[in-house]
């Protein structure tokens, strides 16, 4: 056995090693979080409390949530709701300067409602309005960029798969943390939407507006949102009147999602098939990182490094709130190396109580998180979602040309931080009004 703190910092070596090399994370996690354990605790001690931690975690109520949203976030995705759902967008919104990338903006927040993963969102919207764009001659900079944090909205409004992590690994309540992020991923829609309508109109070539379509048409469009409304009204709106837990709800959303393809006459074997097999495959490598997650945690707090990371930032003689910039400032680094569950498992156990320390609240600091994450997201050189659009962009799109069109939103992004910042009831007024909050 060594001493407490060197061997959290040889598990750390190891996590950032494992990590570098092309590890698969939850084996960087898990693997470094029991080399640090073992090094501490001897053998005896770390092999008790690691089979503890993965039998408590496979048993974990809150975790059921995870499957029954990934599932019900894939029938949506599968059975061609995005697509009516941006068919309406554009009808109400297309003919403004910018109109069709502002059409995907508000699509994906809507779309956010019933798909809870922003990698999800980021390929089926991008794959829906994409073609639009270049159709239209919008600049394809302007375009890419927009999507790839466009779609990230559907990890910050609920129902979402990282707040329900979030609401795991830091005890803090999953139903508070679905409504407190209903307003911030309004908001940061408006602020998308603002900016690109400013920017079109200054220069109205980046992109041209959409098709002119007569008011009969729009109104029938609506009908495409009955989707959104009955997944609204029976998950979220199950959760707030306290009808049922967000584990229920995510069982019953599932359900009334597969009703809904029913109806619409859309039910394949195939696609049910897919999707589901989609939910397992996520489900499980979800399960896996939060095991890793807790081990590294558990390495984090025995060794004293929780401790010593905690000092360090008194020691810097900010104020709270610039103690929390420091935070979003590290959580975005950390993104441009690995994606928004790994980026959530590594820090949740060293930052959230230092914030509770601070006096905040934990959904509220959750919600910061979650945005942060999505900021990362879109940073090179490994934001994922700058991978997916480059993905299903035209041939000859690079890297670069969608990282640059995403580069305006990242100062965006700090713009709603530094609102909630000043305003944290833009996150907590909606929770506050909950039944029993």
């Amino acid at each position: 056995m060594v001493e407490p703190l060197l061997g959290g910092i040889i598990g750390c070596i190891l996590l950032v090693t494992l990590l570098f090399l092309g590890a698969p994370v939850c084996i960087g996690l898990g693997l470094s979080g029991m080399v640090g354990l073992f090094l501490i605790e001897g053998a005896s001690g770390a092999f008790v409390g690691i089979s503890r931690m993965a039998i408590e975690n496979l048993w974990s109520v809150s975790l059921l949530a995870v499957p029954f949203f990934i599932f019900m976030g894939n029938m949506v995705a599968h059975h061609g709701m995005g697509a009516d759902l941006y068919d309406t967008v554009y009808k109400w919104l297309g003919r403004l300067p910018g109109g069709l990338a502002i059409a995907s903006t508000v699509m994906s927040a809507l779309f956010g409602f019933m798909c809870g993963s922003g990698l999800a969102g980021t390929a089926t919207i991008g794959a829906i309005a994409i073609p639009e764009m270049e159709e239209r001659g919008y600049s394809r900079r302007l375009a890419l960029g927009t999507l790839a944090l466009a779609g990230g909205l559907s990890a910050i409004i609920p129902p979402s798969i990282l707040m329900i992590l979030y609401s795991v690994q830091a005890g803090a309540s999953m139903g508070w943390m679905f409504f407190a992020g209903i307003f911030p991923g309004l908001i940061l829609m408006a602020l998308m939407s603002a900016y690109i309508f400013i920017r079109v109109s200054i220069n109205p070539r980046l992109g041209p507006p959409g098709a002119k379509f007569s008011t009969p048409e729009k109104v029938k469009s609506l009908v495409h949102l009955t989707p959104v409304i009955i997944l609204f009204l029976v998950v979220l709106g199950g959760i707030f009147m306290g009808v049922w837990s967000p584990m229920e709800a995510g069982a019953g959303g599932t359900f009334i999602a597969f009703l809904i393809a029913l109806g619409y006459r859309r039910v394949k074997r195939d696609t049910i098939n897919t999707a589901a097999l989609g939910a397992v495959r996520t489900s499980v490598m979800i399960y896996f990182l939060v095991i890793g997650g807790n081990i590294l945690g558990s390495m984090f707090h025995v060794s004293g490094l929780t401790n010593v990371i905690h000092q360090g930032m008194l020691g810097l003689a900010l104020p709270n709130w610039g103690v929390v910039i420091v935070m979003v400032v590290i959580l975005m680094i950390l993104g441009m190396f690995m994606d928004a569950i790994a980026m959530l498992l590594i820090t949740i156990p060293i930052f959230v109580p230092m914030v509770l320390a601070m006096g905040y609240h934990p959904v509220w600091f959750g919600i910061i998180m979650i945005v942060a994450c999505e900021m990362g997201m879109i940073t090179p050189p490994v934001g994922i979602h700058l991978f997916v659009i480059q993905g299903i962009a035209p041939k000859g799109t690079t890297l670069a040309d969608v990282a640059l069109g995403a580069a305006p939103y990242v100062g965006i992004i700090w713009l709603l931080f530094l609102l909630m910042i000043a305003f944290p009831d833009i996150a907590m007024w909606l929770p506050s009004l909950m039944r029993g909050g």
